[in-house]
């Protein structure tokens, strides 16, 4: 069986935080992607977490077509 992936949009904040770890090891999908605007930090927190695929265009992220449900964790202000 195939799970949904998921791109994270603005990863390396409150995504890094809450919900990588939240999804990573999940059952019920996989992290496949992850954007953030510096792509220092993106390629860390991919090798950490073992994300296969990096972004800091967010254009690209979705050209790219890696995952099924993008989740945005961007602060609201």
């Amino acid at each position: 069986m195939n799970l949904p992936r998921v791109g994270i949009v603005s990863a390396t904040g409150t995504g890094r935080k809450r919900t990588l770890p939240a999804l990573v090891g999940s059952t019920v999908c996989t992290v496949s992607a992850v954007h953030g605007r510096n792509a220092e930090k993106v390629r860390t927190l991919a090798q950490q977490f073992n994300v296969p695929f990096t972004y800091t265009d967010l254009d690209e992220m979705i050209a790219g077509a890696h995952f099924d449900i993008a989740v945005v964790c961007s602060p609201p202000y």
